[in-house]
């Protein structure tokens, strides 16, 4: 089972270490572009040709690239035929979006986009919480996602990352859309965005390390979300009421915390939880996908609606007015 890992930075260095973990009959390429000397963390042939390393005819391949790189690399890949993993967010932009959609149509590809908190356990509870009506009519969720930017990766300049950089797609919105998944994937559609993302801090980039934005959901349903770059400690948060109680959680520390108060009824659960491991389900599932030519559940229309959301949360600042999804402004 060919593989072929475009990207060779801290997500794809996870991705094909977990790869070579999980099967014992994967080959894994990887190509990378040299604009950055970096050695992969695993073994694997490299190659500073895409057109090379297609020609190998893997069965995938994994894209994590930096954001504004991810469809040139998936339109190539596409047409060569080659069912796709994209990390997250699936652009910067949508230029090339529908071409990209059109492809995976007319050739029947797999295409997997990595939001992979909806694998952790947590999230998986909470969703099932919500499924089974325990808090009644939800009302409003506050969620938050935040982290001092230079200690993510501290081995490398931060100001050299994509993060930093707007040509390549950087910002928090983007790099933690994360939150805007999970929350539309645990409340339903988005119909209107408002929004505040800003540079507020003296970090040495040129995105956004702050924003604020309000979600408004169908039925009227309401969500807060925050991201920033900022927090020294790295917190992962929130919190959903309902009309019979209020459910807490704490995704970094794997914290749920139930109160239906009308039902007098506490239900608190905290437990050890291995990160890696949703990664692994992650591609596990992608895999699974790939071989039985079955579509997956975060899929690219998934990802197409959540780069939307940000995109609008970005347009509403500048803005400084409400965007609806139901217009065709985006």
């Amino acid at each position: 089972m060919k593989i072929l890992v475009i990207g060779t930075g801290s997500i794809g260095q996870r991705h094909a270490r977990n790869l070579l973990n999980l099967y014992n009959d994967v080959d894994l390429i990887a190509f990378r572009s040299g604009n950055i000397e970096r050695k992969p963390g695993v073994s694997v042939r490299e190659y500073h040709s895409l057109d090379q390393a297609l020609e190998e005819r893997p069965i995938a391949a994994i894209i994590s690239n930096p954001t504004s790189l991810h469809i040139p690399m998936a339109l190539k890949v596409a047409e060569a035929g080659v069912n796709l993993f994209i990390e997250k967010p699936v652009s910067n932009n949508l230029v090339g979006i529908e071409r990209l959609q059109r492809i995976v149509e007319e050739k029947n590809l797999t295409v997997m986009v990595g939001y992979c908190l909806r694998f952790h356990p947590l999230l998986k509870k909470i969703k099932a919480t919500i499924m089974k009506g325990e808090l009644g009519k939800v009302w409003f969720a506050r969620i938050q996602a935040g982290q001092y930017l230079p200690d993510w990766h501290p081995e490398e300049d931060y100001r050299r990352g994509y993060s930093a950089k707007e040509h390549l797609g950087g910002g928090v919105v983007l790099d933690l859309s994360h939150e805007i998944d999970y929350i539309q994937w645990l409340l339903g559609d988005v119909t209107d965005i408002t929004a505040r993302v800003e540079k507020i801090s003296d970090l040495e980039i040129e995105t956004d390390d702050y924003a604020e934005i309000l979600l408004t959901f169908d039925g009227n349903i309401m969500a807060e979300v925050h991201l920033d770059y900022l927090q020294r400690f790295p917190t992962r948060t929130g919190m959903i009421v309902g009309e019979e109680g209020i459910l807490f959680f704490d995704i970094s520390n794997n914290r749920y915390q139930l109160e239906l108060p009308l039902k007098h009824r506490r239900v608190e659960i905290s437990e050890p939880y291995d990160v890696n491991q949703m990664y692994k389900d992650e591609m596990k599932h992608f895999i699974e996908c790939v071989v039985k030519k079955t579509a997956s559940i975060v899929g690219l229309e998934e990802g197409i609606k959540s780069l939307k959301i940000a995109l609008a949360a970005k347009e509403s600042s500048i803005k400084g007015k409400r965007i609806s999804l139901k217009s065709d402004a985006l």
